[in-house]
């Protein structure tokens, strides 16, 4: 089962240094139940079971970008609520809730910014993450606050040139469930594009 779906984003680049963005997802998750697994069964159990397992989805967004010499900072905040989450969880037994939120803000300091005779950058940045996918639940179904995370990163990020970055973090990760323990992780990455 299929539908189209609607997204549009719209930026703004007015000031120098600075990118704002806003955008809209509005669409239904995919479904192909409709597609024989049920053989034996009515059309009708058919569309039932295929529309519990379809849900609404209407997203919005917005951004920032800012650099400005050494500094550079981002930004992102997402709202999402979806519709039909009483029978998809009936119908799937998870527990998906019907508004998620979340946020994000991320600064960093290029150290190399004053060495002329490079081009590679070397970015110290710090994130701070909070983002909640059971904002809101629907048809009964409690509110669980493991799903309401906070993560803090810090690290840093070294360009070279214009086609690899290696990047070491460490991050903890948090909920907001009541007696929960904070993780503590350390990542190494190495990335290339072209």
């Amino acid at each position: 089962m299929t539908a189209p779906d609607f997204a549009a984003k719209l930026d703004y680049f007015g000031i120098t240094g600075l990118k704002l963005g806003a955008a809209i997802y509005v669409g239904d998750s995919e479904s192909r139940l409709m597609e024989g697994i049920w053989k034996h069964d009515t059309l009708d159990n058919k569309q039932l079971r295929a529309d519990s397992s379809t849900v609404g989805i209407t997203m919005t967004g917005l951004d920032f970008r800012y650099m400005w010499k050494a500094f550079e900072c981002r930004g992102q905040y997402i709202l999402a609520n979806l519709t039909n989450t009483k029978q998809y969880n009936t119908f799937t037994s998870k527990d998906l809730g019907s508004t998620m939120a979340g946020y994000y803000l991320e600064a960093g300091v290029n150290v190399l910014q004053w060495n002329t005779k490079t081009k590679n950058k070397l970015v110290i940045f710090t994130r701070y993450e909070k983002y909640d996918t059971h904002a809101n639940t629907t048809g009964g179904l409690a509110r669980n606050d493991t799903y309401n995370r906070t993560d803090i990163t810090s690290g840093f990020s070294f360009r070279i040139g214009t086609g690899v970055v290696l990047k070491a973090d460490y991050q903890r990760l948090s909920n907001a469930k009541a007696g929960s323990q904070a993780k503590n992780m350390f990542n190494m990455e190495i990335g290339f594009w072209f």
